[in-house]
């Protein structure tokens, strides 16, 4: 009888069980402003509630609470999505993440690691 090869897996750095912690994407909209106003508004409307495998990244350093760098803080995996857009963001924990880049994994579109930094404010000052 002929012997038969088999292929070895590539091993998963996660699996399905992994996506624990419940998080909501949002989806950034702006409203035109009318004929005579110059002001435009914005919102956030929710697309989504998934389950998400949540990853410190980077620590970002911060000097008197206002971050000197723009490194993401988390990563977040999920199952895959083709909604993420530049405009849309993570509310987890009570806290809202801007996504900064993604990565399909493997290109295989199953899972896709959303960098995200924790969105605050970008400039401190003085109150009046």
């Amino acid at each position: 009888m002929p012997s038969r090869q088999t292929g070895k897996r590539k091993l998963r750095k996660f699996a399905i069980g992994d996506l624990r912690e419940c998080i909501s994407l949002e989806d950034r909209s702006i409203q035109a402003p009318s004929f005579d106003d110059t002001s435009f508004s914005e919102g956030y409307t929710d697309i989504i509630e998934t389950w998400a495998m949540v990853e410190t990244e980077f620590k970002n350093r911060v000097f008197d609470d206002v971050a000197l760098e723009a490194k993401p803080s988390h990563k977040f995996t999920i199952r895959w999505r083709d909604t993420i857009t530049s405009e849309t963001r993570i509310r987890y924990d009570g806290d809202l993440y801007r996504i900064t880049q993604t990565d399909d994994t493997e290109t295989r579109k199953e899972y896709l690691i959303l960098f995200a930094k924790l969105d605050g404010d970008e400039s401190k000052e003085a109150n009046q």
